[in-house]
């Protein structure tokens, strides 16, 4: 494909057209790049995040909405991790559609980007601060287990650490970078968007500690999991469920990586790098969502349960009984004060305590009671 080269316009006055916002010489190089390319990158990063967010969004209802699961430690963090995750994904979007197709539709150096409002910056610090994260939170999940494996019979202290590193932690260095940034004219232009030097290790090296940490936390797992099993060399099964555990912490702790680490010189391998590396930068959420939430067999249980209860429910309210007890009538046809209770088609194992406390008895009659803690009062 043919490509023309980066040029420079000369005003009437001979001198180089200098950009209107910034007061620098100005160098067009879109003719140096097949913007058609970087066209399909931006569809492919588009397509992935929406698969993401789809996946997302009825994960992170299923652990709010189904106590059993919400109660849990382990599934709290995931919940966390899984807004991230879906929070960056948002923020992408928006950042592709705003400021980076903006950039490609038009050759003029007047766009988003060179406008370099304070809500463009603000929006690629947002994604600045959601991809240190999103690797603070598979951190914190990487310790989490690790601490779970190591420290089997101390029971899980509280979350709030984990919470202040995730959330709060987080925004130290991208709040550093933009302050620092922010004061420098050198590099307070174009939406932050080009390289800033040294400044970008502020961004780097939590990151780089993040997967660092993560490595160290999966090698240890490893150790533990083979060491369990050269104690019983005649179980090869535990072999298997234990490299599958391992390899599904992979994605979980974001080392899929370093396999894009490195970028290649060649011009005809660079848009299949980039290709890749949109996919497995914009596609590891919705794997650590199917991992830990659609394909969990924990999951799977609870939702079936939720299932038959509303099921129950319903078939309940088509057959007009509300109650589970009834009143009954004497041989004259005269009301009673006796409850005679109503058969409900429903398995012992669904029946709940709450259920059973859904109706109790006041003088003779029925009342309806919210929780537990009602019934335990009423006793």
């Amino acid at each position: 494909m043919f490509r023309e080269y980066a040029y420079k316009e000369c005003t009437e006055n001979g001198t180089w057209y200098k950009n209107p916002l910034t007061r620098n010489e100005w160098t067009n190089y879109t003719g140096c790049v097949i913007k058609e390319d970087y066209g399909t990158v931006l569809y492919v990063s588009f397509a992935c995040n929406i698969f993401t967010i789809l996946l997302l969004i009825p994960a992170c209802i299923i652990f709010l909405r189904i106590r059993q699961l919400f109660v849990q430690k382990r599934i709290r963090l995931h919940l966390s991790l899984f807004l991230s995750l879906l929070m960056s994904g948002v923020v992408d979007i928006l950042w592709d559609f705003i400021v980076y197709k903006d950039r490609l539709d038009n050759e003029k150096e007047l766009t988003i980007m060179h406008e370099n409002s304070v809500g463009c910056r603000l929006l690629y610090s947002l994604t600045r601060y959601f991809s240190t994260a999103n690797l603070m939170w598979m951190s914190c999940e990487g310790y989490y287990l690790h601490r779970l494996i190591v420290h089997a019979f101390e029971a899980p202290g509280s979350l709030l650490p984990y919470y202040i590193s995730g959330w709060a932690l987080s925004s130290v260095p991208v709040i550093v970078y933009a302050a620092v940034r922010s004061s420098d004219e050198r590099y307070n232009l174009d939406c932050w968007v080009y390289h800033a030097g040294n400044l970008e290790w502020i961004i780097y090296v939590p990151k780089l500690l993040c997967i660092g940490a993560n490595l160290i936390f999966l090698v240890n797992i490893l150790r533990i999991l083979l060491t369990q099993i050269q104690s019983h060399p005649n179980e090869p099964s535990n072999y298997r469920k234990a490299m599958k555990a391992t390899f599904l912490l992979v994605p979980l702790f974001g080392l899929q990586q370093f396999v894009v680490i490195y970028r290649p010189d060649d011009k005809s391998a660079e848009f299949v790098y980039e290709i890749i590396a949109s996919i497995l930068q914009n596609t590891k959420a919705s794997v650590v969502a199917l991992i830990f939430c659609f394909f969990n067999g924990e999951v799977h249980g609870h939702l079936k349960e939720a299932l038959r209860k509303i099921l129950n429910t319903h078939s309940l309210r088509s057959s007009g009984k509300g109650s589970i007890y009834t009143q009954t009538h004497d041989q004259q046809g005269k009301e009673t004060n006796e409850l005679t209770p109503m058969y409900i088609p429903m398995s012992p194992s669904s029946t709940t305590r709450e259920d059973l406390c859904s109706a109790h008895f006041t003088n003779g009659h029925t009342k309806k009671l919210n929780s537990l803690e009602d019934y335990e009062n009423e006793l």
